[in-house]
Formats: C-alpha cells, sequence, structure tokens
C-alpha cells in the first residue's frame, strides 16, 4: 500500500505515517477530512485514496468509501485489497450481489482468505448456506487457524439444520482461540435448540466467565435458571434482530404467506392503477417490502424501522 510514497507527485513519508497513526488512534473523522485534502493535490496516491476509503467506511459514509476504492482500482486495476474493501463497503449497504462481485474480484487476482471470508458471510446473508460453507472453508484452507472463519462456518451450519457439525466448528474456534467467548454463546444457543440445557448453561458460563459483561450469555442463562430480568440486555435484542433479519423475509413471505403490502397497495390504488400518491413515509417498513409494492406510485419514499 505504501509503494507510491517519496514520488514527487505523491504525499510525503511523515505525511502518509501521520495519517496511519491517525487512523490507528481511530481518530476516523480528521484522516478522513485530510485525505479528502490531499487527494486533490495528490489525485494519483494509492495510500490516500486507500486511507480515505477505510476511514470514511468506519465512519458511515459509504458512498464516499465505494468512491475512493474505486478511484485506488482505477490507478491500479490489480488493486485487490481495495476491492476487498469496497466488498465490504457495498456488503455494508446491503448490495450482496455487488459485494460479491469485488470479492469475485480479489479472488481472480490471488488467494485471500479475507475475501473468502467475506463471501462467506455474504452469501450467508443471502441465505445461500451451501456456498457460505464452502466459501469458509476456503477461507480455512489457506489460514487453517481462522477462528473467526469457523465460528462463523458453524452458525451457517446451524441454520443449515447440522447441530453436531456446528458445534465442531465453534469447538474448532475455541481450540485456536481458548477465550472465545462468542464461539462459547453460539454453542450454548445451540445446545439450547437441541433442548440439552444443562450443557447450554455450562458453555454460557464458560462465554461468562471470559467475558463477565457479556449481556446475551447473561440473558441466555438467567432464563434457564428461571430468572427474567425486567428487560432484556440490548446485546441481546441486537445479536437477535441481526440473526433472524437474514431469514426473516423467507419466513414472514414464503412460510407465514404475508400479503399485507399488497393489500394495501390495491386498496389505495384501487381506483386508478396510475395513480400517484405523491411522498410516502412508510414508519415500522422492517425490510421494506411494502416499499417494494408502492415505490411505482411515489414521487418521494422513505423507509424507517427500529431494528
Amino acid at each position: 500500500m505504501l509503494d507510491d510514497i517519496g514520488h514527487p507527485q505523491n504525499p510525503s513519508e511523515n505525511q502518509i505515517q501521520h495519517l496511519i497513526k491517525l487512523y490507528n488512534q481511530d481518530q476516523l473523522g480528521e484522516v478522513f477530512e485530510q485525505t479528502s485534502t490531499l487527494t486533490k493535490q495528490y489525485p494519483n496516491s494509492l495510500v490516500l485514496w486507500n486511507l480515505s476509503g477505510a476511514s470514511a467506511a468506519q465512519i458511515g459514509k459509504l458512498d464516499e468509501a465505494i468512491d475512493a476504492f474505486k478511484k485506488a482500482i482505477s490507478i491500479k486495476p490489480d488493486y485487490a485489497d481495495a476491492y476487498n474493501n469496497m466488498g465490504n463497503a457495498l456488503k455494508g449497504q446491503g448490495k450482496l450481489e455487488e459485494a460479491i462481485e469485488a470479492y469475485d474480484k480479489v479472488l481472480s487476482i490471488k488467494p485471500d482468505t479475507e475475501a473468502y471470508y467475506n463471501m462467506g458471510n455474504a452469501l450467508k446473508e443471502q441465505r445461500k448456506l451451501e456456498e457460505a460453507v464452502e466459501a469458509f472453508k476456503k477461507a480455512i484452507s489457506i489460514k487453517p487457524d481462522y477462528a473467526a472463519a469457523y465460528n462463523n462456518m458453524g452458525t451457517t451450519l446451524k441454520d443449515q439444520g447440522k447441530p453436531d457439525e456446528a458445534i465442531e466448528a465453534y469447538k474448532k474456534a475455541i481450540s485456536i482461540k481458548p477465550d472465545y467467548a462468542e464461539a462459547y454463546n453460539n454453542i450454548g444457543n445451540t445446545l439450547i435448540a437441541e433442548g440439552k440445557l444443562e450443557e447450554a448453561a455450562e458453555a454460557y458460563n464458560k462465554a461468562i466467565a471470559i467475558k463477565p459483561d457479556y449481556g446475551s450469555a447473561k440473558h441466555m442463562l438467567s432464563a434457564l435458571s428461571g430468572t427474567t430480568p425486567k428487560t432484556a440486555p440490548r446485546e441481546y435484542v441486537e445479536e437477535l434482530f441481526d440473526d433472524y433479519s437474514e431469514k426473516f423475509e423467507d419466513s414472514l413471505v414464503n412460510k407465514l404467506e404475508y400479503k399485507t403490502p399488497k393489500l394495501i397497495r390495491n386498496i389505495l390504488i384501487k381506483s386508478d392503477s396510475n395513480k400517484s400518491l405523491g411522498s410516502i413515509l412508510d414508519l415500522g417498513c422492517g425490510t421494506g417490502l411494502f416499499g417494494l409494492e408502492i415505490k411505482d406510485h411515489c414521487s418521494k419514499l422513505e423507509g424507517i424501522d427500529l431494528s
């Protein structure tokens, strides 16, 4: 990444090291501001564009991040790291197909464990579970001690209805990283689904021993012991929504045959199929199913959801 330093048309090593120091100190907004200025002075600096994109992504400016990575790629078309970073930004926008295309581009340049891992996560969100498992396996084949890949492969196997294989993957992650609290928590979740409550409690206790403030594990352990708190921990609620969000729409539409958005659309425009509804605010929009039904009848459409 630093091979363009020292050329007259590129920033000095001191400038770059200063930016890297700020980045490592999590002063990401400052890095983004400075790189935005410096890229105008040094428009062909790969390191500046990459830092600009990385910092923008970290502070939620995903459009700016993608533009920065595209600029880096235009300068160096085989810049695998920029493709991988761009894939992560696209995944953050929910553009999973485009993200996977970016990861594929990395892999056309070189075998890359991070690209396989990131692709596995994107495929899991698409509910392409077999393909996700294969991607995690490829990441592990390059980096056998990749604990996170084993852990995420475990959650994918659990979703496939393969609890024994899932637990085996979690245990492999723990053998690599003994203080992997999340893997112990995932073992507990898998064992609960199997009705193995005592073993699940043991796994949650191990997670809490490693991470005493682990809200999700403590909440589940309380539930097993019959102690019900007034409210669930924020961490538990976030994890619950994040996990279910991947399969929410499939459950709602295909299994429960949810038709409310279409019925509301028909009521709103029943008298005129070309009717314009003007500006629409969809409160509690969920995954946007109602928006898909009425988007062609709106001049502006906004959706908001607590989750």
